[in-house]
């Protein structure tokens, strides 16, 4: 599990008394149910997680992360509880970014590391493209 998801599964718990234990499970009460919604919402927005990614960190398929996403701007609407912890997390995060240099750092660094996977693959993805090329 990369940094920002930990640091993001951290301030959760901290914000809202859940753990990813709990997020894991097939409990359905609200305050689990809305403490999952907001680790798949910002995990997809902010980072841009795939579905299948937010899901096998909550133990979940990636329909419980789409469903989630669809149904946050309508519980921000309806709950005053949800929308006052989303806005605490997201917040939260939002601050450690800019204010926390070595967050930034840390952060930063973990994107660094993502992007130098990326590119090996991508140069292997090359290498096979013109070997084929090659051969025609």
């Amino acid at each position: 599990m990369n940094t920002k998801v930990k640091i993001l599964l951290g301030v959760i718990t901290d914000k809202t008394g859940v753990t990813l234990k709990q997020m894991k499970q097939d409990i359905r009460k609200v305050h689990i149910v809305h403490a999952r919604r907001i680790f798949c919402v910002i995990a997809r927005e902010k980072w841009n997680m795939t579905f299948q990614e937010i899901g096998e960190i909550i133990n979940k398929d990636h329909a419980t992360a789409i469903h989630a996403i669809k149904r946050h701007n309508n519980e921000i609407d309806m709950y005053e509880d949800y929308a006052s912890a989303y806005r605490e997390v997201y917040i939260t995060i939002q601050t450690m970014l800019i204010v926390k240099t070595e967050f930034n750092v840390e952060y930063l660094n973990s994107l660094i590391d993502e992007l130098n996977k990326e590119i090996k693959v991508a140069e292997l993805k090359i290498g096979s493209y013109k070997r084929r090329i090659a051969k025609l």
